[in-house]
Order: C-alpha cells, then sequence, then structure tokens
C-alpha cells in the first residue's frame, strides 16, 4: 500500500522538509518517500501542486510496509522550525493484488429431501473462471447428507460475475430424528482471498414425527388428557415428576431430554425461579407463563447449539 500527498497550489513556508505519519496507535515515526536514494528519509522541497508518495512506515530502507486497509495520518514537517501542517487522514486501500475477496452465506433452512442453497460472493468480478475451495460438514449427530457429498468440494465463480451458487443435496429418510444443519466453509485458494463471513450455515428440518404410544403403555406415554408429542418434533411431558419440576421428551417416549424446575425464592429474594437443563442441541424455545399474572419469560437454544442450564432466579416477582 501507498500514500500520495499532493500540496497546496499555495504553499504557506518555502522550506525543505520531511514526511511524518501517526497510526492509528499514536505511534509517530518520519517516513520515507519513493524518491529518497539514500539509508534514511533526506528533507526534500515541497513543490506547489506537487505530490510525492510514502510506501514505508519509517525513515529507513528496512522499515516497513504499510499495511492495507489501515488508517493513517500525515504532516509535513518542516526543517527550519515552521510550525508543522495540520494531521490529514487517510485509510490505505485493499490489497487486491491476490484477487477478489469471497465470503458465503447459507440460505434459509429447508425440509429434509429439498438441497441446501448457499450463495459464494465475490468483492469483484473476476476477468476469468475462478474456482473457490469449499469444505462442506453437517453438524450433530444427523445423516441429512451423504458421505461422498461432504468433504473438500469446489464452486467456479464465472468470469465477469460476483456470485456462484452451491447447493448441498438432503436425504428424505423415514426415520425421526432431530433437525440439523449443514455448514459450508470457504478454504484458501489461488487467485483470491478468503473473507471474514467466510462460514454459511443452513438448517435442515425432519419431517418424520413418532407417534405416541397409548397412554399407560410404557409409563413413559403422554399423561392423561393429551400431551403427546405435537407434529413437527415438539416436546411432550414425561408421566412423571412433582408439582415443582417436570421432565420433557422428544420424539421417543424413552428420549427424556429436559427438566425444568419451578422453584418458591419468595422469602429468599421476592421472586420465583427457573431452573432447566437439558441434555441435547436441538434448536428450541421454552415459554413458562405465571397464570396469576399472565407473564411470560422464554428460554432459548439455538440448532447445532449444546444446551447452557436455565438458572433464572429472577424469572416472575411474588405477589405480597
Amino acid at each position: 500500500s501507498s500514500i500520495t500527498v499532493t500540496f497546496a497550489d499555495s504553499l504557506p513556508t518555502a522550506e525543505d522538509g520531511l514526511l511524518a505519519l501517526c497510526q492509528s496507535d499514536g505511534t509517530k515515526t518520519i517516513a520515507r518517500t519513493t524518491d529518497d536514494t539514500q539509508n534514511l528519509a533526506q528533507e526534500f522541497h515541497p513543490t506547489a501542486g506537487g505530490e510525492t508518495t510514502v510506501k514505508w512506515f519509517g525513515r529507513e530502507t528496512s522499515s516497513p510496509d504499510l499495511s492495507p486497509e489501515s488508517d493513517y495520518w500525515v504532516s509535513f514537517v518542516p526543517g527550519g522550525g515552521s510550525a508543522s501542517s495540520s494531521w490529514m487522514y487517510i485509510r490505505t486501500k485493499a490489497d487486491t493484488s491476490a484477487g477478489p475477496e469471497i465470503t458465503i452465506q447459507g440460505g434459509s433452512a429447508v425440509t429434509e429431501g429439498t438441497p441446501a442453497v448457499f450463495t459464494v460472493r465475490a468483492s469483484t468480478a473476476p476477468t476469468a473462471n475462478l474456482p473457490i475451495n469449499l469444505r462442506v460438514s453437517e453438524s450433530g449427530n444427523t445423516l441429512f447428507v451423504l458421505a461422498a457429498d461432504e468433504g473438500d468440494k469446489t464452486v467456479t465463480i464465472a468470469a465477469n460475475s460476483t456470485t456462484a451458487t452451491y447447493s448441498v443435496a438432503t436425504q428424505n429418510d423415514s426415520q425421526p430424528g432431530p433437525n440439523g444443519t449443514i455448514r459450508v466453509s470457504v478454504s484458501a485458494g489461488a487467485g483470491y482471498r478468503v473473507g471474514g463471513a467466510n462460514v454459511g450455515l443452513v438448517t435442515v428440518m425432519d419431517n418424520d414425527v413418532t407417534q405416541p404410544p397409548p397412554p399407560g403403555g410404557d409409563g413413559g406415554g403422554p399423561p392423561p388428557g393429551g400431551g403427546g408429542a405435537p407434529p413437527g418434533g415438539g416436546g411432550a411431558v414425561v408421566h412423571a415428576g412433582t408439582n415443582e419440576s417436570a421432565l420433557f421428551r422428544f420424539f421417543d417416549a424413552d428420549n427424556w431430554e429436559m427438566l425444568i424446575k419451578l422453584l418458591d425464592g419468595c422469602s429468599a429474594n421476592g421472586h420465583v425461579w427457573v431452573f432447566g437443563a437439558a441434555t441435547t442441541d436441538l434448536g428450541y424455545v421454552i415459554r413458562v407463563t405465571d397464570t396469576a399474572t399472565g407473564a411470560v419469560k422464554e428460554y432459548r437454544n439455538e440448532p447445532g447449539m449444546p444446551a447452557d442450564a436455565i438458572t433464572d432466579v429472577a424469572a416472575f416477582r411474588c405477589r405480597p
């Protein structure tokens, strides 16, 4: 990167001088210009309307290059003791010598059997077809993606275009299970730079629902009056627990995954407490309702993330 300084048509001083640079962290230095032929930066005579270029942060031949996409301030320092010019701000451009910056974005959630779609973007259009290296993986214990469709893959951004679409096929099975997440990341390659947004995610929704066993069939079925697993993989109350706690299951009757406790903490801090623990990485929303006031608290977990414990000791204010 470089900084080109253009002097005003009317200069306040005719003195020779040097250019000074300052970085965003406050570090200052005398800057070596591209016109310097000596080991150290030499004073020069600015020309009204003329230009000079700085490429290094320092006055020696071994000084480091200016960094791309970085903030600098530049000032002219007269050698005869006159006041320096005001500091002028400038930001260097991105280094485009390595090609465009490549990012990726996942599309909307899909139902199993529907391809997961990702959009690969280039910051500038390549002049020739540009192959982009990708890495495909599936989170959790789901099997929506065949092994042959995982691992290292390639998508090509066509010449004079800035986008390409990459699709990952998903399998439509008949076995109920948790939702899954497909992850596609941009890997390093020739002719491009990997951008910051280099990972795309798409959620795959399972469409198979387990029918709950009849009440009393195994002690784990739905309680009297309903409560079986609703369509779409919702939770159901396990036929067990106490007045202060409840267990919930997903999918199968023997798949107990979540414990919720409501405790009376009024004498301790004037609130009802909500505690919970789940042995799952499924996405879920827990809504706890104060039936006296109608107040609702929500506790969430994102799909593919191990569930954190719920320890809310100020969930609902106790009534006098």
